[in-house]
């Protein structure tokens, strides 16, 4: 997990030019989509390319806003004097594209290139779903009959909670348990336990965060959405019915959109 002094990393280019690329993402190891540092592999090597880096909620009492992860990000912009010549984002955190993209466009005058892939706004069945991905991904020492049980449980606090941040809270305290247990059984102290349950915490303060930021203020997000190019797999995300332009990829799956090389040319052609 990256600290608080490392909002960015460089994925490509020579990391030390003042135009940049930035892309917006959560990135962690062993899921199915591929992430930017697959695209940036088949993107030329005058394209300098930056990827977020997550905000850990370590040490602190509460969670982190939508607004607290955007400004992170933009603290770094500034310190290191970029111009940033495009803003992406990858399914659900295209709401934090575009809210890092206009906080840009206000801090230096000028708008970056908006480009969104699958975009989408992440919802409570969303968040749900993403809680089971880490269950059945994360936690191999717990029996088929605990995750079975751990995904009816999610389901039903699902259906109970109307607003992300009460999920997310319910959330939490189930996998609390699950994180122990899994962890207990594969001898790791209680160090190694807080940190993975950390990490678990900072993930879900994310996803509430960029549906914070989307929710608080529609009619901006809907307008900056507007003006954006919408890169769309076989499952586009509903969010590419609001972009300006769609390029469309119906042969491509969503978990391999920023894998494939048509992508990468295509998005080559958008950032010249």
């Amino acid at each position: 997990m990256s600290d608080r002094s490392s909002p960015w990393t460089h994925l490509w280019g020579s990391g030390k030019e003042r135009e940049v690329v930035l892309a917006v993402d959560y990135p962690k190891t062993g899921r199915p989509e591929a992430g930017f540092p697959d695209l940036a592999a088949h993107l030329p090597d005058d394209i300098e390319l930056w990827e977020t880096a997550p905000v850990s909620v370590a040490g602190t009492g509460g969670e982190l806003s939508g607004s607290d992860w955007v400004d992170h990000w933009l603290q770094g912009v500034v310190a290191n004097d970029w111009t940033v010549q495009a803003v992406m984002g990858f399914c659900a955190s295209s709401p934090y594209a575009s809210t890092l993209r206009d906080r840009i466009a206000d801090t230096r005058g000028s708008a970056p290139k908006l480009v969104l892939f699958d975009p989408d706004v992440p919802q409570e069945f969303y968040l749900a779903w993403q809680f089971t991905r880490v269950i059945e991904g994360y936690l191999p020492e717990l029996t088929p009959q605990e995750i079975a049980a751990a995904k009816e449980t999610a389901e039903r606090v699902r259906d109970a909670h109307d607003t992300m941040s009460g999920l997310a809270r319910a959330l939490l305290d189930i996998g609390r348990p699950l994180i122990e247990l899994n962890c207990g059984r594969s001898g790791l102290d209680a160090a190694r336990t807080q940190e993975l349950f950390d990490a678990f915490r900072t993930y879900v303060s994310y996803q509430v965060g960029a549906n914070a930021v989307a929710v608080a203020d529609a009619e901006a997000l809907l307008a900056s959405w507007s003006t954006a190019t919408a890169v769309s797999s076989s499952t586009p995300g509903d969010g590419a019915k609001a972009a300006a332009e769609e390029l469309s990829f119906p042969s491509t799956t969503h978990a391999d959109l920023l894998r494939s090389r048509e992508v990468a040319e295509a998005v080559t052609g958008l950032l010249r």
